[in-house]
């Protein structure tokens, strides 16, 4: 490539819902740069479509374009989240090629035409993927469709509106898991989604505090000196030894009570305790009520994640009060 080339930056990304639009792309201002949104079938009206390319070009080193991408990355999964569209544009590091073109394809497809002969071929990714900036790049993909539409003003708003600076990796990755959760056609598939977000949130167990470890020795200490030794106290000795991990009801309690959140926390609970008795045993499983569950446990899950992306510095767009509460 020649020197001053440009270069272009291409999100893939997978959505829950189309776009309420008949139009076959929109623009969006992003960080002082125009995005470009359409279907990832050419000419495809949004609201059928279950793929969209976000693409914005003019970048004069490809290491800008792949930082522009990030931001755009982050900023769609957060976008997506808080308007319900639901997005999954993999994570960093963790882009999909999902269709390549051999040299032998790439000349089969000139003979018929379909390639010219300046044009060159590069794979179709799920994902952020740098290109080129020019007319001459061809990509041949095949996806599916959807039909359940979303407001598209809103999502393009949305996009504008937020920022993502600050924000750990954790929290990003806690994002991505509610827009699978938004995506995904199973309730009980959103149940396990959803909870573990806050899962990926609180996955850096701290373990007990010093105080609480000195009481765990104390209590196994009594148990050797109260009971004659045997078998049955050694064993319950050995397990109180190992207890050296939170269970997931305690490290949600300490990630609220860190981000002076939990006026949410009776939510949490209610959530939690409906999906343990879910898939440990007597709760219903009639459609009805999983649907229900899954539609609590991402209100709930989703004010936490969106309210700890604030207190981290993430700008939230407007949609994120008007679905979620959460300003």
């Amino acid at each position: 490539m020649s020197v001053g080339a440009k270069y272009r930056t291409r999100l893939k990304v997978r959505i829950g819902k189309g776009l309420t639009t008949s139009e076959t792309s929109l623009q969006a201002k992003f960080d002082g740069r125009e995005v470009t949104v359409k279907s990832a079938i050419e000419d495809q009206p949004l609201e059928e479509a279950s793929w969209l390319v976000m693409s914005s070009g003019g970048f004069a080193k490809e290491s800008n374009a792949i930082e522009y991408g990030e931001r755009l990355r982050s900023v769609a999964h957060l976008a997506g989240l808080c308007t319900l569209v639901g997005v999954d544009g993999r994570t960093t590091g963790d882009d999909r090629t999902t269709s390549h073109i051999s040299p032998a394809g790439e000349e089969w497809l000139r003979s018929l035409g379909a390639l010219q002969a300046d044009e060159k071929v590069v794979d179709d990714v799920h994902g952020l993927t740098v290109l080129p900036d020019g007319d001459n790049i061809r990509i041949f993909s095949g996806v599916g469709t959807g039909h359940v539409t979303h407001d598209s003003r809103e999502f393009v708003l949305a996009i504008e509106e937020t920022a993502t600076k600050g924000v750990s990796h954790e929290v990003e990755h806690a994002i991505h898991m509610l827009n699978q959760a938004q995506i995904n056609e199973s309730h009980l598939a959103k149940v396990v989604l959803t909870i573990s977000s806050i899962e990926a949130l609180s996955g850096k167990n701290e373990g007990w505090r010093p105080a609480q470890r000195e009481i765990i020795d104390r209590a196994t200490a009594w148990v050797h000196a109260e009971f004659t030794e045997s078998e049955s106290v050694r064993e319950v000795t050995a397990a109180m030894r190992r207890i050296h991990q939170l269970s997931l009801r305690q490290q949600t309690k300490r990630l609220l009570e860190r981000y002076n959140l939990m006026a949410w926390w009776k939510d949490w609970e209610d959530v939690y305790g409906r999906r343990s008795r879910l898939f440990h045993g007597g709760a219903n499983r009639e459609h009805g009520e999983v649907t229900k569950l899954a539609s609590d446990a991402m209100k709930v899950c989703a004010r936490i994640v969106l309210s700890i992306a604030k207190r981290q510095g993430a700008v939230l767009p407007t949609a994120a009060h008007v679905h979620f509460g959460v300003t």
